[in-house]
């Protein structure tokens, strides 16, 4: 392994974002974990946008599934 290269992977998603009705992040940890990744982690976040979207954050009274997840995985 002294020659083998680590790559790390960010995914930027939010927690309304879903694949055949279940919550995207949740999707892609499993395909992740098929395709022995050696370690992933989704990330909820109490703040922050995608895009030119407007900040969203945990404070508001119904973020209506707007906050963001943070998948990072490394192989």
């Amino acid at each position: 392994m002294a020659n083998a290269m680590a790559v790390q992977v960010t995914i930027y998603l939010n927690e309304a974002d879903q694949w055949h009705h279940r919550p995207l992040h949740m999707e892609i940890l499993q395909y992740l974990r098929q395709e022995n990744a050696y370690a992933a982690t989704a990330i909820h976040a109490v703040a922050g946008f995608l895009g030119r979207q407007r900040v969203e954050t945990a404070h508001l009274a119904e973020t209506g599934g707007k906050l963001p997840v943070i998948i990072m995985t490394s192989t």
